[in-house]
């Protein structure tokens, strides 16, 4: 009797943990299930939101003249959302990012949702700023908030369907003036002039009031910038000009023959400096590479290559 008492509890117990094996397994498989189905199901509303927007275009219709710092711009910002057929979309929800800031020369952008008016359309004037800039507003589909951003299709999708408008402010440079201490140096590193070419690019660029600072002296060069921007301000004060363009253009590489002719790099370091306060308004460094037919032909190419984008950087950067 003793024998079969211990069979029967030995069978119990094997039946006990076969009954709780099969619980586990099941319960395993049916986790598992579940989580197929979740991953599956995880991105249908991601999916949906793409499919939704692959018929769709956002193209430009207008984009204003460039204005200077502090002013207005004349007329709208103006785009369109569009359908597979090239009717436009009204009601349509846009993201709008744009530049609100500078801060030590990095552009901060904010961002508003937008909605296309009954003729597919958006219009948008940005308030007046107080720094320049060369960048861009950006028009994207508005990705819901219930959406995950961090599903890298739907981020892609959006993507493919940005518009991108240039934003064009100009510096006060061009009101207020300035006067340059920007010298050239030959390819043995000597100072040879205040650059000319820089001033010409300026004046071409509408900065009307420009000159060689009165101090204009070589041993400024490589000492504190505040010694030039004293010596400049006994002479002509601090409302006189706007600023004070303080730099050098350099040989990088001299000119050297090759194949088809000679070759040369120059390089520009250039400073803004605010004439009211002597505050640094401007660090910029450009680096350019010109070819030519001869030394002075390839010299006068690079030097008009290099200032247009220093230039470039000042009208737009200071």
């Amino acid at each position: 009797m003793r024998v079969k008492s211990k069979i029967g509890l030995l069978l119990f117990s094997i039946a006990l943990i076969s009954f709780s094996s099969c619980a586990t397994t099941k319960n395993a498989t049916s986790t598992q299930t579940e989580k197929k189905i979740n991953k599956t199901q995880k991105y249908d509303l991601e999916e949906q939101f793409i499919s939704e927007i692959s018929n769709i275009s956002i193209e430009s219709l207008e984009i204003p003249k460039p204005v200077i710092k502090g002013r207005n711009f004349k007329s709208d910002f103006k785009s369109i959302v569009k359908n597979a057929e090239g009717n436009p979309v009204a009601n349509f929800p846009v993201q709008l990012k744009f530049p609100i800031s500078k801060v030590d020369g990095k552009i901060e952008y904010s961002t508003l949702l937008l909605h296309t008016s009954e003729d597919g359309t958006i219009s948008f004037n940005p308030e007046s700023t107080s720094f320049s800039c060369d960048t861009f507003i950006e028009l994207t589909p508005a990705i819901p908030e219930t959406l995950n951003i961090e599903y890298k299709k739907l981020t892609e999708a959006v993507a493919a369907k940005t518009l991108k408008q240039s934003i064009k402010i100009k510096s006060d440079i061009i009101n207020k003036g300035a006067v340059l201490f920007v010298w050239e140096h030959n390819e043995k590193g000597r100072p040879t002039s205040n650059s000319y070419t820089m001033l010409s690019e300026l004046r071409r660029n509408g900065v009307a009031l420009i000159g060689n600072a009165p101090v204009s002296d070589t041993s400024f060069i490589g000492k504190p910038l505040k010694e030039l921007y004293d010596a400049n301000y006994e002479v002509i004060g601090g409302t006189m000009y706007g600023y004070l363009l303080y730099g050098t253009i350099k040989f990088e590489v001299p000119v050297t023959k090759v194949d088809d002719g000679y070759t040369c790099t120059l390089v520009a370091e250039i400073v803004g400096i605010d004439m009211k306060n002597g505050e640094t308004t401007l660090t910029t460094s450009v680096s350019c590479t010109a070819t030519g037919s001869n030394w002075n032909n390839c010299v006068s190419n690079c030097k008009s290559e290099l200032t247009t984008s220093i230039v470039n950087n000042i009208i737009y950067g200071l």
